[in-house]
């Protein structure tokens, strides 16, 4: 990953921060409901497009599915449009 304005710059853990920052601002939530994590809303995706819950698991460093079955999965319908449910894309 680069910078838009510099090529030649690699980008710090300050802009990928920044850029992860502003993608949550996109998140369409009530006010008491926390920021989903970015981890969680990965390997959710990835689950409702079937991919394997070893792949999952082995992608994110967790020892087990239970881990994420228990702690980061956002969404057990996978006919729900995940994106479209937490981003206003209108």
């Amino acid at each position: 990953m680069q910078l838009i304005k510099d090529s030649k710059t690699p980008l710090s853990v300050y802009n990928i921060t920044r850029c992860i920052h502003m993608i949550y601002d996109l998140i369409r939530r009530d006010p008491d409901t926390p920021i989903p994590k970015g981890r969680a809303i990965g390997a959710t995706l990835a689950s409702n497009i079937e991919v394997s819950s070893d792949d999952i698991v082995s992608h994110a460093f967790w020892s087990n599915y239970t881990i994420f079955d228990t702690y980061y999965r956002l969404s057990r319908n996978s006919s729900n449009n995940l994106t479209e449910s937490i981003l206003n894309l209108e």
